[in-house]
């Protein structure tokens, strides 16, 4: 039997552990970024602590760290470039990896000055505005009128709305920039910010919240695609923020009088809070003290990651998006889990006004044909299935093929080695770069092979033209297992 000290010490060390909730790969990357914590791991024993090794022998950092280097950063071995050309392997790594957190990082700055208080509020933001970090401060709603409000109102705030005790607030939100929109930054909310006198504090507060806050611009909700696109950027503003702390507040900043309505895919944000999230109109007609708070990065942020991501032609596979599929997979405790070595082919079928296959069965029949693969196929309407149910089935995929639509989204939790076939792209490539971002090889029938119905907005393979096996030549990564 343990001694009890021991006991106690195994216990501590499991807890604190076992709070971070991070894959185990990333371990060693987040403990750069504390040190506190890095120090825990090395006095503990090497059963407790199974990074110790990794830690002494290598300095492995996310990237965005001002001290680290290339080669220990997540991506170093991730990153695929088709030329040698170090040039575009950093630009790709700056626009679409953890050098975009890099970038964001150097042009951070403190906002609210003060030489004198000593309990002043901060303000911390990104030279666009995009994020913003605040300790004490206080956002007066009293004026805002959510009775009838329309989405993404950009006048609920008036100057002097988020208050700050600081001597002087440097005026970033009106400085020359490129055109502001409501998905896009914070910058029609942070005019409203002024540096206040001691004395407007003492007015008491309607509601204080002392728990951490993120404050999110959410996108739409109703499909995946777009959701993705709020997770995506929570995950980055976790890193910004240096914490991945799900003892956090999610306030949606949704301007509407029906507030930010998710049945879908609800589940996601318990990835980034273990707390219901709060509506903005529940703060209507309140003046609200809050202890720190983030302005998330928001989801259509101009050259985004993600959304509007300008793309360099001969490389793939970020590191970030991979660690961001890593990360949420984890949290949400979803496993590959197969029970036999087939090629394990998902087709998914879409089930709206637009955009399905006519001859669903035959491709399905075709698909099927083949001695050495399992083949499904689903449907993922609304309320068909959970998000954890679709996760696993895309976990449990060798090759998924379907429409252009928003469950190809999916492709970013599919295993490295597996491939997308998009059967018809309707002229958009924002599938085909999502599978070049993740290192996803992806595929497509040229536009002579599908039929379009005009009428009801419908496409037909021509089953002869349907050539899988074609594809799957061009898949050498495709494995089973």
């Amino acid at each position: 039997m343990l001694p009890l000290f021991l006991f106690l010490l195994h216990v501590t060390y499991a807890h604190w552990l076992d709070e971070l909730d991070l894959p185990d790969h990333h371990i060693p990357y987040f403990l750069h970024g504390n040190a506190e914590l890095r120090m825990r791991c090395m006095g503990d024993d090497r059963r407790r602590c199974h990074h110790q090794d990794t830690i002494r022998s290598k300095d492995l950092c996310w990237g965005y760290e001002a001290k680290c280097l290339f080669q220990n950063s997540f991506s170093s071995n991730v990153i695929q470039c088709g030329s040698e050309s170090d040039e575009n392997l950093q630009t790709f790594w700056r626009q679409v990896d953890f050098g975009y957190l890099r970038t964001k990082r150097q042009t951070m700055k403190q906002l609210c000055a003060s030489s004198v208080l000593s309990d002043k509020s901060s303000l911390i933001c990104t030279g666009d505005l995009t994020f913003c970090k605040a300790d004490a401060f206080i956002l007066d709603l009293s004026t805002f009128n959510a009775t009838i409000s329309p989405p993404h109102r950009r006048d609920i705030l008036s100057f002097g709305d988020i208050q700050l005790k600081c001597e002087e607030l440097l005026d970033y939100a009106n400085e020359p920039r490129q055109p502001s929109a409501f998905l896009a930054d914070w910058v029609d909310e942070l005019r409203a910010a002024v540096a206040t006198p001691l004395g407007a504090w003492d007015k008491p507060c309607d509601l204080s919240i002392d728990k951490s806050v993120l404050i999110v611009k959410p996108d739409s909700w109703y499909n995946l695609y777009h959701h993705v696109c709020d997770f995506l950027n929570l995950y980055l503003t976790q890193h910004l923020n240096g914490s991945f702390d799900r003892d956090v507040q999610i306030v949606f900043w949704d301007t509407t009088d029906y507030g930010y309505q998710d049945t879908l895919f609800n589940n996601g944000w318990t990835v980034f809070s273990q707390h219901p999230p709060i509506q903005l109109i529940s703060l209507a007609g309140k003046r609200v003290c809050f202890k720190s708070a983030v302005f998330a990065l928001p989801p259509r942020m101009l050259h985004g990651l993600y959304y509007q991501t300008p793309m360099v032609d001969d490389c793939q596979r970020s590191g970030l998006l991979r660690a961001f599929a890593d990360h949420f997979l984890h949290r949400l405790k979803i496993k590959r889990s197969r029970t036999n070595r087939k090629l394990k082919i998902t087709l998914l079928l879409r089930k709206t006004g637009w955009r399905n296959l006519n001859n669903s069965d035959e491709i399905a029949a075709l698909l099927k044909t083949r001695n050495d693969a399992d083949v499904e196929v689903v449907s993922f309407n609304k309320g068909s299935k959970s998000l954890e149910e679709q996760l696993q089935l895309i976990q449990n995929t060798d090759l998924l093929v379907g429409m252009h639509g928003a469950g190809l989204t999916h492709l970013l939790f599919l295993p490295p080695w597996a491939a997308l076939l998009e059967i018809f792209d309707c002229n958009d490539g924002c599938y085909r770069d999502l599978a070049r971002m993740k290192g996803v090889y992806y595929s497509t029938l040229a536009h002579d092979k599908v039929s379009v119905v005009q009428q009801v907005n419908s496409l037909t393979i021509r089953p002869y033209t349907f050539d899988l096996l074609g594809n799957l030549r061009k898949t050498p990564r495709v494995r089973t297992g």
